[in-house]
């Protein structure tokens, strides 16, 4: 009689093998992202006219800017810091079952997709879950095989890079307001374009304001697709890349357990 061999099975670990620390640091984490998410939602109106006239006091504006110093970016940061660091333990314990991680987490982040766009457009299109599934597939299919010295250099490669992007926006920014002050067209040009956009914003505002959810899933649906290509290729996504690697270098290097 043949002996049946079963394939191995990544399984949802037991709590009792779970690294309760980094569950604490990702729940703090989380607890910041959510805690700016209220801040843009409750000054939603003006968040798209890229206005802030309801925190016009000093002790309003002192709170304000202190809340986003201290939360904005950096629980994002610690946040993408821990996915990489995840999926390393993660494929760490797939190795050790000899269980086909690869299938296992595309499996997992097309799943967290399928939510993220499914978020974007049926309640709010500025998602960030869709952005984590494709840049984790990436870090994986292209980074999973790579030395912890080429993973750390890359990791520094897409800090630098927004860098770069800032200074290259800022000099084309100088260059349009030299044009609008010597060309009188080209300043009625942008003039008009900024109008242009200031009304889109208003009456997307509007829309969410007092119009129907077919019309705010409507809205969504085409914010959503201005803007995933662009964060993907903004600051914002090369951070989150670097934060990722900078992860599963930790990961791979295994400091969580040294620490």
């Amino acid at each position: 009689m043949e002996e049946v061999t079963q394939t191995p099975v990544l399984l949802p670990v037991p709590s009792s093998m779970r690294i309760k620390e980094l569950d604490i640091i990702r729940g703090i984490a989380i607890f910041g992202i959510l805690f700016i998410n209220v801040l843009f939602f409750c000054n939603m109106p003006n968040n798209f006219l890229m206005l802030n006239t309801i925190w016009t006091g000093v002790t309003d504006q002192i709170s304000y800017f202190g809340m986003r110093f201290l939360f904005e970016g950096k629980f994002y940061s610690m946040f993408s810091f821990l996915f990489g660091l995840g999926l390393t333990i993660q494929m760490n314990r797939s190795i050790e079952k000899g269980t086909r991680f690869s299938a296992f987490f595309t499996r997992r982040m097309l799943v967290l997709l399928v939510i993220g766009v499914g978020h974007a457009i049926l309640l709010f299109y500025g998602d960030i879950l869709s952005i984590y599934a494709v840049l984790g597939l990436i870090v994986l299919f292209i980074f999973r095989n790579r030395s912890t010295k080429t993973i750390i250099i890359s990791a520094v490669i897409f800090l630098v890079i927004p860098l770069g992007l800032v200074a290259v926006t800022g000099s084309m920014a100088e260059k349009r307001m030299e044009q609008m002050q010597n060309n009188p067209k080209v300043r009625e040009m942008q003039i008009e374009q900024r109008k242009e956009r200031m009304l889109e914003r208003k009456n997307m505002a509007e829309t969410y304001a007092n119009g129907s959810y077919l019309n705010s899933v409507s809205n969504n649906a085409k914010g959503y697709k201005q803007m995933l290509p662009m964060y993907l290729i903004s600051p914002s996504g090369y951070m989150i890349i670097s934060m990722f690697l900078l992860g599963f270098y930790a990961g791979k290097k295994k400091l969580h357990e040294k620490i």
